[in-house]
């Protein structure tokens, strides 16, 4: 999929435009950031920004400035991260932990004591198809023709008995329906 994505040029335009973007806010959030941090407060038409710091109240332009900040900062780096070009980290660590030998180890611990099968299919009653049932076709490849599982009768009887209360409802249904 990844392959298919790098190889469509629009998919690759809009990756481009979306990493300029994020180019642009990430000075901007830092900036957003640095004047809500720096409070300018004139006493007496002199600037207490260049003394110590101070307690100073925040006000609502500075809790503005430092939410929108942040956000921005949020959102560029993000858009950085993610990426359809690139596994994303959790598929990263999944493939590591899962599929890696913690999962292996996993597998092994839960079957113990399980005997394996010896035709290694998963599903009971079902069996790989015997070279006899493959059939040859006019270009040569043999296509495989898959077995038939029988089904118990009483399954059968089961079923119909349930399509028969099915439509036993339905009919009172719409006998319903059809006299209001």
């Amino acid at each position: 999929m990844r392959k298919q994505l790098r190889a469509d040029p629009d998919t690759r335009r809009r990756r481009r435009r979306t990493v300029i973007i994020a180019l642009v806010q990430l000075p901007v959030a830092l900036a957003l950031l640095q004047i809500s941090l720096k409070p300018q407060i004139k006493v007496g038409g002199r600037d207490v920004g260049d003394t110590p710091p101070q307690s100073v109240r925040s006000t609502p332009r500075a809790l503005t400035l430092a939410g929108s900040g942040l956000a921005l900062l949020g959102v560029s780096l993000i858009l950085f991260a993610r990426s359809p070009f690139r596994m994303p980290v959790d598929e990263r660590l999944f493939r590591l932990v899962w599929l890696g030998p913690i999962g292996r180890g996993f597998i092994r611990v839960s079957a113990r004591g399980v005997a394996k099968r010896a035709t290694g299919t998963t599903v009971p009653g079902t069996t790989a198809p015997s070279v006899a049932s493959r059939q040859p076709t006019s270009n040569g490849a043999a296509t495989v023709r898959r077995p038939i599982t029988p089904v118990s009768s009483d399954r059968v009887a089961a079923l119909e008995a349930r399509i028969a209360a099915l439509e036993r409802w339905r009919d009172v249904a719409t006998n319903s329906n059809s006299k209001t």
